[in-house]
């Protein structure tokens, strides 16, 4: 693992670090600090957390066209949905995408709530709203799905959002998953793959760790 590591480091690109169990996180960060190199440890529950994830990973990060948007949002949505057996149709998945990109594209406060633990109560009030004006099933489902993530998002700890393309893929830096929950550590796995598919698994003794190594 240390060699893995050391590689990374001395070719001064990014990683991420799977099935990191809370027992070793310190002994990794040492190995890392000693090199003074960037490291974020995501985590729902350990102390050594120093970042969480942000709904959608931030919004704000998507530009281009409008199919594009829809694909990236509609993505993400789907590996909660799948890996939570929620399962949702895509119907609704699209229905939920439609209005997340209208109420980004109109430049509503949307933007600007990740970080400050606004944004669902925004989303299920909105669609709270469009569900009294005309009880369409659709609305109901779509703010059962969002309290759905919002839970599986909820963090006791006061931490800031990790941006994943600002943090990992402008600069090199390691990236440490210590999820208890299975379906939470694969869902960060999804969504880095999503963001760069081009990775390498290297594998440590008897398997304890993935690393998922990132060119920048």
């Amino acid at each position: 693992m240390r060699q893995a590591l050391r590689d990374i480091i001395e070719n001064n690109t990014s990683a991420v670090i799977m099935n990191v169990k809370e027992d070793v996180v310190l002994d990794i960060v040492d190995f890392i600090k000693s090199y003074d190199y960037s490291y974020q440890i995501v985590s729902s529950e350990s102390d050594h957390a120093t970042v969480r994830l942000g709904f959608i990973n931030g919004l704000n990060e998507y530009t281009g066209s409008e199919s594009f948007i829809k694909n990236r949002i509609f993505q993400e949505l789907s590996a909660i949905n799948m890996l939570f057996d929620v399962n949702l149709d895509n119907y609704y998945l699209e229905y939920i995408v439609e209005w997340i990109h209208w109420l980004h594209t109109m430049s509503t406060p949307l933007n600007y709530l990740d970080n400050d633990g606004l944004l669902f109560d925004y989303l299920i009030e909105f669609f709270e709203n469009k569900y009294y004006e005309d009880e369409a099933v659709e609305d109901q489902v779509a703010i059962k799905f969002i309290r759905i993530i919002e839970e599986m998002l909820e963090t006791k700890k006061d931490l800031p959002v990790l941006w994943i393309r600002d943090q990992l893929f402008k600069k090199p830096s390691i990236l440490i998953v210590c999820e208890a929950n299975p379906s939470k550590e694969a869902y960060v796995e999804r969504l880095i793959k999503q963001y760069y598919d081009e990775y390498v698994e290297i594998d440590g003794e008897d398997n304890p760790l993935m690393f998922i190594k990132l060119q920048n």
